[in-house]
């Protein structure tokens, strides 16, 4: 009997390992609505969330790509409902553990990973898009399979495996400053505020003494803004970076992501200067935050370099400020805004900016510092991968796949301004990220595709809304 229960207690652990080690994948469905409605309304996306037929898409979206959480109950009776599908209820399995290696491959794709026929939820999507839009009778006559009706079921897919790619809900980095709401990180790294004019005082910017000056830690130990107005003799004699690596600033975590963060050790985290070491910044604790790699290299780096070389090239005093934003009593500072202001010759040099302390790919909790990889796609060898080296008809990317459907789909603008102007624009971009998709180090090239990925979205924020209101079927149910 108790070798019986030895063996059941080690066969109990196994299974809880193995538990543990297979992940789960599941799509985030705020996300991908975020970004497919973006992309189908661009800045009206508010306006038609809420309309029934685009309801019905993000529900058919929902249970073609993204369900894999048993809970689809509510949103495929509603689209059998109200679109008189025929795709029989029981067709569709709703406690498939993934859908990432069978959904997020080509769309043309007939079979899942083990060679299985599972046709039932694409058709489930061209049921619903041929349902809620007036095709031509010639996209009739073809079928669901064939025309354009079968193109905007593939737009779909595909925008919802774009949204996967970005991984970052903009909704969890928005902050208000100055009772002005930011939106959330989209793919740039800061954004202007106050039209990009610094809020320094008169009686500041007239100031020609130098000095710094920094905020004591306030009740939950959090640091605040760091000011200086900082000159070519301070900044000419900055000697050797003392050591840091002994400061925790709050919400600090050793969270590494070494396929992720292109730094090494590739920790999420740098004890992130607010006014740089190089522009005479002190290496104490009263100047230094818990900040992703992302907005110490990519957000801050550019200020505090236009900054150090307009000082060094001994063209005057700069006024330079940088303010942690933190929402409630969250550890974690969501940005930082910066301001800058040259005051020898009233600002030549001035800017206004807010840096989101983000990490493309990853969670962060800014309450307490703790963060996940949000990103289902990394890792995956399955699925359609976002750019490829050399991608073709017979290695296909998801920028070749869309843009083939996007072909179809608006064939009749071929020859507008419009149309041209945006393929031109996805052609150049496919140039770029299928050159660094090549890049031998995993983390460069996964922050560099990062950047592929919003640039890409934002091509089609910006024309495919356009484009989808000269479309007769389109015009229609949007009205």
């Amino acid at each position: 009997m108790l070798m019986i229960k030895r063996i059941l207690t080690i066969l109990y652990t196994a299974a809880m390992i193995l538990t543990v080690m297979i992940p789960v994948r599941a799509c985030d469905d705020d996300l991908s609505e975020y970004y497919v409605t973006h992309i189908l309304f661009g800045a009206n996306a508010d306006r038609y969330t809420s309309r029934e037929n685009t309801r019905l898409l993000m529900d058919a979206l929902y249970l073609c790509s993204e369900q894999a959480d048993g809970q689809g109950e509510d949103a495929l009776a509603s689209v059998n409902e109200k679109t008189s599908s025929a795709i029989r209820p029981e067709s569709i399995d709703l406690k498939t553990p993934s859908l990432m290696e069978r959904m997020h491959n080509d769309w043309d794709n007939r079979t899942d990973f083990s060679g299985t026929k599972k046709e039932s939820r694409k058709n489930l999507l061209r049921h619903t898009v041929n349902q809620v839009f007036d095709f031509s009778a010639q996209d009739n006559f073809l079928g669901e399979t064939m025309g354009k009706d079968d193109s905007f079921s593939a737009f779909l897919y595909y925008s919802h495996i774009l949204a996967d790619y970005l991984s970052n809900n903009p909704a969890d980095s928005e902050v208000v400053l100055n009772n002005t709401r930011i939106r959330g990180y989209t793919g740039n790294a800061c954004v202007v505020v106050n039209g990009n004019r610094a809020n320094f005082t008169e009686e500041e910017k007239a100031g020609t003494e130098y000095f710094r000056k920094y905020s004591s830690p306030d009740s939950l130990g959090r640091i605040g803004a760091a000011f200086v107005n900082t000159d070519y003799d301070h900044v000419s004699l900055i000697g050797k970076r003392a050591r840091i690596s002994e400061i925790i600033p709050t919400g600090w975590n050793y969270d590494f992501y070494p396929d992720q963060v292109n730094t090494n050790p590739a920790n999420l985290y740098n004890r992130c200067h607010l006014v740089a070491h190089k522009l005479d910044g002190n290496d104490t604790e009263t100047n230094l935050i818990t900040g992703t790699r992302y907005l110490n290299e990519t957000g801050m780096q550019k200020y505090e370099d236009d900054t150090f070389n307009y000082v060094r090239n001994g063209k005057g005093r700069v006024l330079y400020r940088t303010t942690p934003v933190y929402e409630g009593d969250n550890l974690v500072a969501s940005g930082v805004t910066i301001e800058g202001y040259s005051t020898e010759d009233n600002g030549a040099l001035e800017f206004h900016v807010y840096c989101y302390n983000v990490q493309p790919g990853i969670s962060i909790n800014y309450s307490d510092g703790t963060s996940a990889n949000a990103d289902v796609m990394c890792g995956e060898t399955n699925t359609i991968p976002f750019a490829l080296p050399n991608a073709d008809e017979t290695r296909r990317d998801l920028i070749f796949e869309m843009k083939k459907h996007m072909e179809l789909l608006f064939e009749d603008q071929k020859n507008t301004d419009l149309y041209q102007n945006m393929m031109g624009e996805i052609d150049a971009l496919a140039w770029n990220a299928r050159l660094d998709a090549g890049n031998s180090n995993k983390a460069r090239a996964y922050v560099k595709l990062k950047e592929h990925e919003y640039d890409f979205c934002r091509i089609l924020e910006t024309y495919v809304p356009q484009l989808l209101q000269r479309e007769k079927f389109f015009m229609s149910a949007f009205r």
